[in-house]
């Protein structure tokens, strides 16, 4: 589900170095305010594990004002390194 658009390599090294994220994560109840900044969601189209529907509803509960579409799965920073870093220098020089 997280490695569906890595290659067989890239896939046995996320698991080979896989760690549990913390429960807690997950469990902790929070209070969000939105934040008085622009702000950025990436929305990945191939996303196994985070369906296109799904990070609709994460856009629109984060208010996000940009959204840029990556034609990647859920680990971009692996199958799309220069593509994810592109986005996100172009945002960071679009806010300064």
């Amino acid at each position: 589900m997280l490695c569906n658009d890595l290659t067989p390599e890239q896939t046995s090294e996320v698991i080979k170095r896989f760690t549990p994220e913390a429960k807690l994560l997950y469990t902790t109840k929070v209070n969000y305010k939105n934040l008085d900044t622009k702000t950025l969601y990436i929305k990945l189209n191939k996303d196994k594990g985070l369906s296109v529907q799904l990070q609709d509803k994460m856009i629109k509960n984060l208010n996000a004002q940009k959204v840029v579409t990556l034609d990647s799965g859920h680990l971009p920073m692996i199958s799309k390194p220069k593509e994810l870093s592109e986005i996100l220098n172009n945002f960071i020089n679009e806010i300064n």
